[in-house]
């Protein structure tokens, strides 16, 4: 059995004139691990999300992790995460 841990990171940037804040941070499944230092970006800057998931079965895997904020302009960010685990052994 292969056990397989899948990470990266979602750069999330202010590019406006306002201070953003993240209400909510959600994944669809409890296996993503999600990471995160701020709750509030100022205006131009920015944060890093971390996820991770494992996964003890070879193939292809979906994972969603949606943002909300108090953005006029982009209330929900939704981003969908695509991996192929493969068995190599």
């Amino acid at each position: 059995m292969i056990e397989e841990e899948v990470s990266s990171k979602i750069l999330l940037r202010n590019s406006g004139n306002e201070k953003v804040e993240i209400l909510k941070i959600d994944s669809d499944c409890s296996c993503t691990v999600l990471n995160f230092n701020k709750m509030a970006l100022d205006p131009f800057d920015s944060t890093f999300v971390e996820f991770s998931f494992k996964t003890s079965v070879p193939g292809y895997h979906q994972q969603k992790i949606a943002i909300e904020t108090n953005s006029h302009k982009t209330p929900k960010l939704l981003f969908l995460i695509r991996a192929k685990v493969i068995d190599n052994s």
